[in-house]
């Protein structure tokens, strides 16, 4: 926890963890100074974050100065308070935040931008220089029509996009295939204009591909594509890339032709570029399979390809495929049918974690229960590190018979799973279990929630109900993991006392289907009572005036500023060890 007035001195760190209930005990210029500071600084925020900054912004009277804040949090500050005296002024600071899918900023500016367009009279879907020079990042909101109508310079905006359509990347190779841009005519394109383009050409087609010598693009990938790798750029990106890099004519050859792929052509990570998928599968021996497993997973995204590795594995072992091998197929493994999995021995915890591992895709329920059945079939049992190596998702997957299996103590020392996606009676299941590890009956409902929190969606309607006397302030996310059964049964005051300081946060999620349901099942004044403007749709206004709050325990010093996420993560975690120990 932090006591200070220096608030432009706060760390990056520090200023990551904001919450609503970690300034609640704060001045309103406090909360103003605090809000000012994230400006420059390299913190991303997500919108709950940004909705309870703008909240304390709408309430000043008028905003004096667009450039003290934080251009991601004026995206979410009440339009109407802005006139036609400053809107260009306001648009200007905006198009400089950064935007996002996963941060919900991207989503806002999409709102906004019928409103930038009648501020700076574009009327038509030919924008000029300078009104694009306004917008900034606030381009990569807009369509192929614009992108072609306009001033030739919106290109050079949409570099700083973190993603593009398929529309917007179609109309930005029209515009460039043209020749009347400053990377002027196709014919005359060198190894430089690629690089100049940046990272825009893994968004284009073949068409475009063709008008470079396969020397010059090599060094492009050589340069962009660790860049990309390394900025865990979605793969679907890249694997659209090397679609389009692909040789398109499928020889009818028998044998490999254009030569044996070795070891050392595998390193150049350019084989896709270079074999068409016939030759690929002709070209690649089982043997060099098994020895360059890793380095062929890590260069190789296209399908086909990926099958053919795959079958050159299940060749080279006809009947069981080694252990350390099953740990390097990484997404190769998502190819593999039940047939194939039945041949894996799966023993170690190590095997069972790689072929989990999320960020290679994931399962479908029926081959992940055929993993952890595999599994346990050799003598291995629900211990904590195997729990962890599962993942809540492919735990889902098993029979309710397996769940049962798990060892209450097992399931508490385990890092805590997400079950959402759990039926509620597999939920259940989890719940009990992890009531049984601990000694509710000593400890307080607050305490009770921090242990149980991530298996709530299998808690029983009388648990739920003694959490909303209880004073813990539930946040919303984990009000909504709560099944619908549930949430249907509760009382606005009930929501009320389960929420405490969180219950504003029900505006910005009203279209949430659960929020919805709930609502159609309350009388209109008890929903009334709550003074939240509740309508039971969306607005773009409405979040603006809304504080949302990440979970956090009720802190009583008024010096404490906030209690940054991470710090929060490790309170959690000593907490509930000291429960264990206790308990």
């Amino acid at each position: 926890m932090i006591s200070t007035k220096n608030y432009q001195s706060l760390s990056s760190f520090v200023l990551q963890g904001y919450s609503g209930a970690s300034v609640k005990n704060l001045s309103s210029n406090d909360i103003i100074e605090i809000i000012k500071a994230y400006k420059g600084k390299n913190v991303t925020l997500v919108e709950q974050q940004l909705t309870s900054m703008a909240y304390y912004l709408n309430n000043q009277t008028t905003l004096q100065n667009f450039s003290s804040y934080p251009p991601e949090v004026l995206l979410y500050y009440q339009y109407s308070k802005i006139t036609d005296e400053n809107c260009t002024a306001y648009f200007k600071q905006i198009g400089n935040a950064t935007l996002l899918e996963s941060t919900g900023t991207l989503k806002q500016a999409k709102i906004l931008l019928k409103s930038a367009k009648q501020c700076l009279g574009i009327k038509s879907t030919n924008i000029s220089s300078e009104n694009l020079s306004v917008l900034n990042n606030m381009v990569c909101t807009l369509n192929g029509t614009y992108i072609e109508n306009s001033d030739c310079s919106i290109l050079e905006y949409f570099k700083n996009c973190s993603t593009l359509t398929p529309d917007q990347a179609s109309s930005i190779q029209t515009v460039l295939l043209n020749g009347n841009t400053t990377y002027g005519n196709p014919s005359n394109w060198t190894i430089q204009t690629l690089l100049n383009l940046g990272e825009l050409p893994f968004y284009f087609n073949r068409i475009f591909w063709s008008k470079f010598k396969v020397a010059d693009i090599i060094t492009f990938l050589e340069v962009f594509v660790p860049k990309i790798k390394l900025a865990e750029i979605n793969k679907s990106t890249l694997t659209n890339l090397y679609k389009q890099l692909s040789p398109t004519r499928q020889r009818r050859d028998t044998s490999c032709t254009t030569g044996n792929i070795t070891t050392d052509i595998i390193k150049n990570s350019n084989l896709e570029i270079q074999y068409d998928v016939s030759q690929f599968c002709l070209c690649l021996s089982p043997q060099t399979v098994n020895d360059n497993l890793a380095l062929l997973v890590e260069n190789i995204y296209l399908e086909p390809n990926q099958q053919c590795i795959l079958d050159k594995l299940n060749e080279q072992y006809p009947y069981e495929i080694p252990e350390i091998q099953l740990q390097m197929l990484g997404p190769v493994s998502r190819l593999a049918t039940l047939e194939d999995i039945d041949k894996w021995t799966v023993t170690q915890v190590d095997t069972l974690t790689e072929l989990l591992n999320p960020s290679d895709g994931s399962w479908p329920p029926d081959k992940s229960a055929l993993l952890i059945t595999k599994f346990l079939n050799a003598g291995n049992t629900f211990n904590s590190a195997t729990l962890k190596a599962i993942g809540g998702e492919n735990l889902c997957s098993v029979d309710i018979s397996v769940l049962e299996a798990i060892d209450a103590q097992e399931l508490r020392d385990a890092v805590p799973l997400n079950i959402s996606s759990c039926s509620y009676d597999k939920q259940q299941v989890l719940y009990n279990k992890i009531c049984t590890a601990y000694n509710l009956q000593t400890i307080t409902p607050l305490q009770s929630f921090i242990v149980l929190k991530d298996y709530l969606g299998g808690a029983p309607q009388k648990d739920i109900l003694t959490f909303a006397s209880g004073n813990i302030n539930m946040d919303i996310s984990t009000f909504l993991t709560l099944d619908t059964s549930i949430i249907n049964q509760l009382s606005v005051a009930n929501v009320n006392g389960l929420l405490g300081y969180n219950t504003k946060d029900l505006v910005a999620n009203q279209n949430n289907p659960k929020i919805q349901a709930w609502m159609e099942n309350q009388p209109r004044a008890a929903i009334n009572s709550l003074n939240l403007g509740l309508q039971g749709e969306y607005t773009i206004n409405a979040p603006s005036g809304v504080m949302n709050f990440v979970a956090s325990i009720p802190e009583k010093s008024s010096t404490n500023l906030m209690l940054p996420n991470m710090l929060w993560t490790i309170f959690m975690t000593v907490a509930v060890f000291v429960l264990q120990i206790v308990l």
